[in-house]
């Protein structure tokens, strides 16, 4: 099952958007070398590759262009995937094919940076820093975690058949819809499919 979460400075799941700043600049440059070290995969919107280091200035010299003081140095949001239960079938082509797709419909706006962990092996997930600073008009980021959280439960249920924890689910037509259900139906298709059940009609 996919799971989206605010992450912590300490790699935590924390509870409320506040929880999760990154006030200083050297809490950013932590935070993207942390992603980078481990990532199997990096993909970014709104930036040039000329390196990890690169990244970070480009960040900061935004976020200086502002003027204006800034409460966090970057959002970070982490989406994760079962991988030995719900999503058994996801592969490394599918979560780059996600990472591609969540700077389009989420943070067009905005300079975005993704790391894809694999070092688990009970789940992957996906890092998401966003510089909350608008590259066209310097304002800062308005969209709350629950705005992007059923912005990507939207598209990722249309597109993968992948509900998201909190935000949508599986209803009893095998329909993704939005909600907070947790119940039987969830992955019914995906249980069917893995050993072979067939529906009686």
């Amino acid at each position: 099952m996919a799971v989206f979460t605010i992450a912590k400075n300490v790699e935590d799941v924390c509870i409320h958007e506040k929880e999760c700043c990154y006030t200083h600049e050297k809490d950013l440059r932590n935070l993207l070398f942390y992603g980078y070290n481990r990532s199997k995969k990096t993909v970014w919107s709104n930036l040039y590759n000329l390196g990890i280091e690169s990244i970070y200035y480009q960040f900061l010299y935004l976020q200086k262009r502002r003027v204006k003081p800034l409460t966090t140095r970057a959002l970070h949001y982490i989406l994760s995937f079962d991988t030995q239960g719900y999503e058994w079938d996801i592969g490394y082509k599918k979560l780059v094919d996600i990472m591609e797709m969540i700077p389009v419909q989420c943070f067009r706006e905005y300079q975005c940076i993704e790391f894809l962990h694999m070092d688990k092996s009970t789940h992957f997930h996906i890092h998401i820093i966003v510089n909350p600073v608008n590259i066209h008009t310097l304002h800062v980021c308005r969209e709350t975690f629950i705005t992007t959280g059923n912005t990507i439960a939207d598209w990722l249920g249309t597109m993968y058949e992948i509900p998201i924890q909190g935000f949508a689910y599986r209803n009893s037509y095998g329909h993704i819809v939005r909600g907070r259900e947790t119940g039987s139906f969830l992955y019914m298709d995906k249980f069917m499919k893995k050993y072979n059940i067939k529906q009686i009609v």
